[in-house]
């Protein structure tokens, strides 16, 4: 996954069991090696937040690390409960397709369509940000096999789908205060 802003260049991808794998093109006084980071990305970069002093050192690379925690609970089906930690109260969400108005409502769709959707994937494919937004750009892969209240019976056999989608995610403070989803519903859903 490649990853761009205006406080450098590095790559990142998020895996299922909501770990991110980091690797960084840093300055030269700090040398990046690949490892786990948590919401905060401590422990990437020798050791150091990245948000200070680190891969340029600038403020971004937080919550942007963030950001990509949050994509992983929120794609693979963690709820509201589960993305919690990441809102600020009243989080909001929008879609033009879609009709959840918080992300905590998002959150619980996103835990049915996991419920009706026996290999979904989640993968960023481009990440930017600056001082309080994160964009990733993404491709989901699932195959609709099960069925849950609000969703259609799943085809016989089992259709696969595959798109791409844009989440623009603003913070305030740390925490993920709107999310607006940019999707094609009728290349995902049909």
């Amino acid at each position: 996954v490649s990853t761009q802003s205006t406080w450098g260049v590095y790559k990142m991808a998020a895996k299922q069991d909501g770990g991110v794998t980091a690797g960084c093109a840093c300055g030269p006084s700090c040398t990046c090696d690949p490892c786990q980071c948590g919401t905060t990305a401590a422990g990437c970069c020798g050791g150091q937040a990245a948000s200070t002093g680190c891969c340029g050192g600038q403020a971004g690379e937080g919550i942007v690390a963030t950001a990509l925690a949050f994509f992983n609970d929120l794609e693979y089906g963690k709820g509201a409960e589960g993305i919690a930690k990441y809102l600020a109260p009243g989080a909001t969400f929008t879609c033009m397709c879609l009709p959840q108005k918080t992300l905590a409502e998002y959150g619980e769709f996103m835990k049915a369509l996991g419920s009706i959707t026996s290999d979904a994937s989640y993968t960023p494919l481009f990440v930017t940000s600056n001082s309080d937004t994160v964009t990733i750009v993404a491709d989901m892969k699932a195959t609709h096999t099960g069925s849950a209240p609000g969703f259609p019976a799943p085809a016989n056999p089992p259709k696969t789908t595959t798109c791409q989608y844009v989440y623009s995610i603003s913070f305030a403070g740390g925490k993920i205060t709107a999310m607006h989803k940019v999707f094609d519903i009728f290349t995902g859903f049909n």
